[in-house]
């Protein structure tokens, strides 16, 4: 009995002090995370949407706005207008849906003819080989070029602007980011595009 007793000690300092260890560590490297976060989200603006120059988000411009449309909107993280020459010439969604592997988080860089510019995946923990094709060509090849002003639908032999490749394997991944872009299908349409 006394043993136990000792042990279960023991087990509970090591526990205690791994956990503090851990909590200060991540302390130290939050922000850290959250700085390069920012900073590739940023960056992915312009990937997206080459011919833009400057990006502001809708949140900054018209709040109400941003809110009705982002409000029923499960998968729009972000709404950004993209200027060139001072000139609203698009949009940039920053949005998720659900993969295999969890969320997956990518941006669209969109025009005002509703023609996606630009895709890419931020956040993915899709399987390596299979659901993280989403990231890859030619997928990505499948998804810019179409059109965003209807739903968009997956197929093995894509031959319209509203089909994107299904990618055998990776159902579940496909479909988290079909959600994404319906979803921005569904904001574009609020925004009166």
């Amino acid at each position: 009995m006394r043993n136990t007793v000792i042990l279960a000690v023991k087990l509970f300092v090591i526990t205690a002090v791994a956990t503090a260890v851990l909590a200060v560590v991540n302390g130290m490297t939050s922000p850290i995370v959250t700085e390069r976060e920012a900073k590739e989200y940023s960056d992915s603006l312009k990937e997206v949407f080459e011919t833009a120059d400057d990006f502001k988000s809708l949140s900054e411009i018209d709040k109400d706005k941003y809110t009705k449309v982002v409000e029923g909107n499960e998968n729009i993280e972000d709404i950004v207008l993209a200027y060139s020459g001072g000139e609203e010439v698009g949009y940039v969604f920053k949005v998720n849906g659900k993969g295999y592997g969890g969320p997956i988080t990518f941006v669209i860089g969109v025009d005002k003819e509703a023609t996606i510019l630009g895709y890419k995946v931020l956040i993915s923990s899709e399987t390596k080989g299979f659901g993280s094709q989403v990231a890859e060509e030619p997928f990505i090849s499948s998804v810019v070029g179409n059109k965003i002003d209807q739903e968009i639908v997956s197929a093995s032999n894509p031959s319209t602007d509203y089909d994107i490749q299904a990618i055998s394997g990776t159902t579940l991944s496909v479909k988290g980011i079909l959600s994404g872009l319906n979803g921005a299908v569904e904001a574009l349409s609020e925004l009166g595009i």
